[in-house]
């Protein structure tokens, strides 16, 4: 029997030219196949010559750590797959996370060659519809099959995958089996929610408020997505026309609409709230750097979290004063000011009581739920539905249809207090407006003379 030959993991990482670190974590995950050995009071880990020749194999064969920290500069940079658009950091974290969801299902094997239908399908199985819980995993099967789609038409760009593996990845895309639960908001709510901005202090500065203000009323009136607000620039503002021009999704830019309440809000913060900037940009934070998709969600998840608390809290008080009030107690004292009541509780209980409603209220304020109430205010107000399709930038007018959400309800009222049946009426014209030329006159027809029978 011979032995085969022994490799340290450093020997390894200077023969691939794999980073030792890279295969320390392939080790301890199990993805690489080593052995402990033990030289005086230290260990060190080893590799088998076949081990050392399938990792050499893979790094000449596939090169899937190059191409794939290429396609990562490409989408940073906007250029993958046909698009103008970069990506974001959070989104390109989503998509690597795919990946590694991926491989993990697959036994970990890394390479170009193992991109392909099959293995998708094999990761799919692993997330099983949940009857118990209802849950179908459709967010994480969506991540993955985005990264696998991805990395595989920058292959394809790139001539290491024909252009038929891309047709299979697309006869395979998850399909949600549970409708997601989408939340627009009314008119009122999204006045209210710009109102409690103006009023929630909490320690923000003026420049947090006015900042978040803006923010609402660009979502709110113009009905962008989240990522679009933060990339207007300063020179897609035309007041003469009321109108500016949005960088949307994959390069499709178009113009959007400001009202004139909005057109003069935008005009004064450029003029007087702006925070110093050298960048192109209309929104830049407090220190005059540009929006990033983190910092607009932490914005709205601490509005909403405020906002839930604070109606938690009248809820809780008319409560109070209702328990005051039926036990026939002494006339409550309202201070003029105040207007709050605390018989026998102290602030901090009403406080963590609150807490405790607000965690049952659905007060979710977010940039999509602002753009599915802009689109539910246009239709409302008769906007044709292409039109609407236009301003929010949709591909699919169906798309546009499942913001607007019309219910049964509302079209029985809209056909019962506004449509009306009416039959057309004809106008007679008289003999003297109608003139026909003397070729196309009607020839009289004569009747012939009636015989008269007389009796005898």
């Amino acid at each position: 029997m011979v032995l085969s030959k022994e490799y340290r993991l450093s020997e390894a990482a200077e023969i691939t030219g794999i980073h030792i670190e890279k295969l320390k974590i392939d080790s301890r995950r199990g993805y690489l196949p080593t052995e402990i050995r033990i030289e005086g009071k230290k260990a060190y880990k080893v590799i088998s010559t076949e081990t050392l020749a399938l990792l050499l194999q893979k790094k000449d064969s596939g090169g899937y750590q190059e191409l794939k920290a290429q396609w990562r500069q490409e989408m940073f940079a906007g250029t993958c797959s046909g698009s103008s658009t970069p990506v974001s950091a959070n989104y390109m974290v989503q998509l690597e996370r795919g990946l590694k969801k991926l491989w993990a299902a697959n036994g970990g094997e890394e390479s170009i060659e193992g991109l392909n239908a099959d293995a998708l399908r094999k990761v799919f199985a692993h997330y099983q519809f949940d009857e118990v819980a209802r849950r179908d995993h459709y967010a994480t099967k969506m991540h993955i099959y985005k990264a696998v789609s991805s990395f595989i038409q920058f292959l394809i760009k790139k001539g290491h995958k024909p252009s038929s593996a891309f047709e299979e990845i697309k006869s395979i895309r998850p399909k949600a089996r549970i409708n997601p639960k989408r939340h627009s908001l009314e008119l009122v709510e999204v006045w209210d929610a710009i109102n409690f901005n103006a009023k929630w202090n909490d320690g923000r500065t003026s420049k947090d408020i006015q900042i978040m203000d803006m923010l609402l009323f660009l979502y709110g009136f113009t009905g962008v997505r989240r990522m679009e607000a933060a990339n207007i620039k300063l020179s897609g503002v035309n007041f003469g026309t009321n109108e500016i021009l949005v960088p949307g999704k994959w390069g499709k830019d178009r113009l959007v609409p400001m009202p004139n309440e909005l057109a003069e809000k935008v005009k004064e913060w450029i003029e007087n709230l702006r925070p110093e900037s050298s960048l192109p940009y209309l929104m830049v934070n407090e220190h005059g750097k540009q929006l990033t998709e983190r910092s607009i969600a932490c914005r709205f998840i601490r509005l909403s979290k405020a906002l839930a608390l604070h109606k938690a809290l009248i809820i809780v008080k008319q409560r109070q004063n209702e328990v005051v009030i039926s036990n026939k107690a002494k006339e409550p004292y309202f201070d003029e000011n105040v207007n709050i009541i605390f018989p026998k509780r102290t602030k901090e209980a009403l406080l963590e009581e609150a807490a405790q409603v607000a965690k049952t209220l659905n007060c979710a304020v977010r940039p999509h739920d602002l753009r599915r109430a802009y689109a539910k205010m246009l239709s409302d107000q008769g906007m044709p539905l292409p039109r609407i399709q236009y301003v929010l930038g949709h591909g699919d007018i169906a798309t546009t249809m499942k913001y607007i959400n019309i219910k049964q309800k509302e079209a029985t009222d809209w056909i019962r207090e506004n449509f009306v049946i009416t039959m057309p009426k004809k106008e007679k014209q008289s003999s003297a407006e109608v003139v026909l030329p003397e070729s196309k006159q009607p020839i009289a027809e004569t009747k012939p003379e009636r015989k008269r029978k007389y009796r005898y």
